[in-house]
């Protein structure tokens, strides 16, 4: 049984490959190297080529331990933290498959090939507002790069899963040799810098144009033969649940969010008993997170509300145990 997903980040949840590519020309530019096509980058990238290795195979006159590589790496990166925040925005139906994700209780991570240290990617996960869906991250100065499979394995074990409890979802040949060779099922989404015949040539388990495709066949993927009414009832509304705990981080506003509160609180209410039941645990926590984080922004009336649905939930828990 499946109980966790493992994402790529650029070119997979991120729509982030044009801000690299740019970045990578103004980082050499700047040392009075010539620019590089897009085309050639994103080749080197698919097959999990790092950044020294770029360098060194589109510039062969930079010898790979010369001090200016690193002065030029250093320059790329910071031209990319420069853009990143105009610049690079989820892809397309990312924040809907997270939702749905976390409707069904999974573990989510995040593998990436950039040498950074983790903690530097939280602050663009909490910019782009899915820092809650994220239980583990590793980056590429973690152990070998994709398409070798240390990274997914180091994943695995903070996410305290086995190979065969989770898929990893990528974009690139790399990221699908990767996953095999980490033992996971694989999922190939062609939103990055490989083609989808490039994919489908690596045999993953599942191929998708993008993320909505695979949003669109998720309990196919998940190795679901199809979900029960109560089941796709308890979907919709952690879902929605979620969304709410979402628009509140986002729009930091309390005005709109009247027709929120009172459109999940009478959905909470038509939900069937044994649906409750299920549904109590993920809802009293997400409305925790709400009340702590918008205790300086929410109404009385919809702090009332609130907090009068996350006693309901409580005692729908107390219940059940």
């Amino acid at each position: 049984m499946l109980k966790g997903v493992i994402f790529d980040l650029d070119g997979t949840l991120l729509d982030s490959l044009d801000t690299l590519w740019r970045s990578f020309n103004a980082g050499v530019v700047a040392f009075k190297f010539p620019p590089t096509p897009r085309e050639r980058l994103m080749g080197l990238m698919s097959r999990g080529t790092g950044l020294a290795g770029i360098l060194a195979q589109i510039y062969p006159e930079l010898k790979p331990d010369a001090p200016v590589v690193k002065d030029i790496m250093a320059a790329i990166r910071q031209e990319y933290l420069a853009m990143c925040a105009s610049d690079v925005r989820l892809s397309q139906g990312a924040m809907e498959l997270f939702e749905q994700l976390r409707a069904r209780r999974l573990k989510m991570g995040v593998v990436t090939s950039r040498t950074v240290v983790a903690d530097k990617l939280w602050p663009e996960f909490e910019r782009l507002h899915i820092a809650r869906f994220i239980d583990a991250a590793v980056t590429g100065a973690e152990g070998r790069r994709k398409p070798a499979p240390d990274t997914i394995i180091t994943c695995l074990e903070r996410l305290a899963l086995a190979p065969a409890e989770c898929v990893f979802v990528g974009d690139s040949q790399a990221d699908i040799r990767a996953g095999k060779a980490a033992g996971v099922k694989t999922v190939a989404v062609a939103t990055g810098v490989s083609s989808r015949d490039e994919l489908a040539a690596e045999s993953p388990d599942f191929v998708f144009d993008d993320l909505p495709g695979l949003l669109a066949k998720l309990d196919s993927v998940l190795g679901k033969e199809g979900t029960t009414v109560k089941q796709q009832e308890g979907f919709l509304f952690a879902a929605k649940a979620g969304a709410l705990e979402g628009y509140l981080f986002r729009r930091r506003k309390p005005e709109p969010l009247d027709n929120w509160v009172n459109n999940i609180s009478r959905m909470y209410h038509d939900l069937s008993p044994e649906v409750k039941q299920e549904v109590n645990l993920t809802f009293a926590a997400v409305l925790k997170r709400i009340l702590e984080y918008g205790k300086r922004v929410l109404e009385p009336e919809l702090k009332a509300e609130l907090e009068k649905l996350l006693t309901e939930t409580s005692a729908g828990l107390e219940t059940k145990s």
